[in-house]
């Protein structure tokens, strides 16, 4: 199998497994390697899967001149080859690269284009490559089970549903098939910046690790996916074990029958408390796993109360466990 042929049935794989056939597409485009072959891909498979496609990018402004030049390669492959080409940019032009706040920008900006277009699915080019780097940098940061899934393949966001249908793909076979249909890309300059963390993870850390481990990527990405399987899993217990054990809620409010709660082992505790606080629009962000464990304790406590972050209050009465926003 050549390198287009074996990148075209990896790509379909992955569109099956996203349920992406049969669908209106915003294909969000930055211009490098792995966004232009997920384009180029798509188009070889648009009649096959009954796919229709619209171009987008966003220009974050970063780098000056070569990020208008990102654009203009975005809009020209767009034009060549007779698809509509949606582009936005940042109000202004940032001095520094933050890589969270960039992700979130562009994400809103797609998911207003999706609605705006009636798109059903908005496909990124993420790779294998940055699903390893993506579990590698939870695991450093600091991560729990959930944290080491990297990214999901997919994601329901309205009004358009974000697909990931290269992530079994590993950066080398994109770079093989865009050798083997002679297509261009851009070239990031700041790729190569080892300050940001992500850099750092593909340009020094992975390279070392690779040289021990030639099967690393495989494995790492085999480890999200189990992760991934294993979070639905304690997931969908936390939530049996929250419903059965809710005697009344609110808005403000819950109470908990301990007796129910303390029949389960600590970890679907945890787990239904997360639950809970999701159904609760409650804020988790500081929510570490040692305050859900505080929180868990406080179950198996005779008395005891506890001031969470966003102004929970948690307190063990009689029989009860009683949640309230302060």
């Amino acid at each position: 199998m050549n390198a287009a042929t074996h990148f075209r049935s990896q790509l379909q794989a992955g569109l099956q497994r996203t349920g992406a056939e049969q669908a209106r597409i915003l294909v969000a485009v930055s211009g490098g390697p792995d966004s232009v072959a997920l384009l180029r891909g798509l188009l070889d498979l648009r009649d096959d899967c009954g796919l229709q496609l619209i171009v987008t990018h966003f220009n974050h402004r970063f780098r000056g001149e070569d990020s208008e030049q990102d654009a203009r390669f975005v809009a020209a492959l767009a034009e060549q080859n007779q698809l509509p080409c949606i582009q936005g940019q940042a109000d202004h032009a940032a001095t520094v690269v933050r890589e969270e706040s960039a992700r979130q920008v562009r994400y809103q900006f797609l998911e207003v284009v999706a609605n705006e277009h009636q798109a059903t699915h908005i496909a990124t080019g993420h790779t294998r490559d940055d699903l390893v780097e993506t579990v590698l940098h939870h695991l450093y940061r600091g991560t729990g089970l959930t944290g080491l899934r990297g990214m999901p393949w997919e994601r329901q966001t309205p009004p358009a549903r974000i697909i990931r249908p290269m992530l079994a793909i590993s950066r080398e076979t994109v770079i093989g098939y865009l050798g083997a249909i002679d297509q261009d890309y851009r070239q990031d300059a700041s790729n190569g910046d080892i300050t940001l963390t992500r850099n750092w993870l593909r340009r020094e850390l992975l390279p070392h690790i690779r040289e021990r481990f030639p099967r690393v990527d495989e494995a790492i990405a085999r480890l999200a996916m189990q992760a991934g399987e294993t979070a639905a899993l304690t997931q969908w217990i936390g939530q049996q074990v929250v419903a059965a054990a809710i005697e009344s809620q609110t808005p403000q409010a819950v109470e908990l029958s301990v007796t129910i709660l303390t029949e389960y082992p600590r970890a679907a505790i945890r787990e239904a408390l997360v639950q809970l606080w999701i159904d609760q629009g409650w804020p988790r962000q500081e929510m570490g796993y040692d305050r859900w464990n505080e929180l868990a304790d406080l179950a198996f406590s005779i008395t005891g109360c506890l001031t969470l972050p966003g102004a929970i209050e948690a307190r063990r009465s009689g029989p009860w466990l009683r949640l309230r926003q302060l």
